[in-house]
């Protein structure tokens, strides 16, 4: 009874093996199910996603070449490049200069508006010497053909002369006229002697609201020929005369507090 049993089974797997050799495959047949790892079928949803599979190729590339570049770039990390080549440049210019360049007018109806020349502090060629740039500087210069002109708010600062007016109708309202005392402190007295804040060889001018800071006692305020007339200008700094004549101070009156009524 056994062996019939063991033929039946052996008989039932040979007639099962010689279906599949065959090409027949029943509906309920469990070996056409073919089962997939769970890696598997990522990787399968992957390799479907074209997007996702450049990317990927990129990102390796970029990690390779980080690696791997430096071995066939020629140039090192901290190398410096330097080029040099001819540039031509039509707008502008700029030159190094040690001359002292400040306003020339000339002409009728000239308005000039918050203008400061100042020569800065350059070096005397030898101890004692007055700076180069100081020699006969002027800060405004205002020829003898130059009519309603106005400086308003400007600054004459470090010059051998602050304002040298020969035109006419001149005003100068609200200007100041300064010095920096680091640029002569060590210049001979004798080579100061000919500085002035304000020079007017003729025509005619008004100056008013402005400041004067003197602090070299040589410094002339005024001196000229023409028609000026001052108003109103703060006179400050350590360097006046005793008795120096101030053109047009303006003098500052305090008045006095009222009394209190009597209880």
């Amino acid at each position: 009874m056994a062996n019939s049993y063991l033929y039946d089974a052996l008989k039932a797997k040979a007639a099962k093996e010689q279906k599949q050799q065959d090409g027949e495959i029943h509906l309920d047949d469990v070996s056409r199910v073919k089962v997939l790892s769970p890696g598997r079928q990522v990787f399968k949803r992957f390799i479907r996603n074209r997007l996702a599979v450049f990317g990927s190729v990129l990102l390796i590339t970029m990690f390779v070449f980080s690696f791997f570049g430096p071995l066939f770039y020629p140039y090192g990390q901290k190398q410096i490049f330097y080029k040099y080549e001819p540039r031509n440049v039509d707008y502008a210019m700029v030159k190094e200069t040690t001359a002292y360049s400040g306003f020339d007018i000339e002409g009728g109806a000239n308005f000039f508006t918050r203008c400061h020349v100042w020569g800065g502090v350059i070096g005397a060629p030898a101890p004692g010497e007055m700076p180069e740039y100081l020699k006969d500087s002027i800060g405004f210069k205002i020829r003898k053909n130059s009519g309603n002109v106005l400086l308003r708010d400007c600054y004459a600062d470090t010059s051998t002369i602050g304002f040298l007016s020969e035109g006419w109708e001149v005003r100068i309202l609200g200007c100041t006229y300064l010095y920096n005392m680091g640029c002569i402190r060590n210049v001979k007295p004798e080579k100061l002697d000919k500085m002035y804040v304000f020079k007017q060889p003729g025509g005619s001018m008004l100056v008013a609201d402005g400041q004067v800071v003197k602090q070299h006692k040589p410094t002339v305020i005024y001196e000229g020929n023409g028609c000026a007339r001052f108003r109103d200008i703060i006179y400050n700094g350590n360097g006046y005369n005793p008795g120096e004549f101030k053109p047009g101070a303006c003098a500052f009156r305090m008045d006095p507090p009222a009394a209190k009524p009597a209880k």
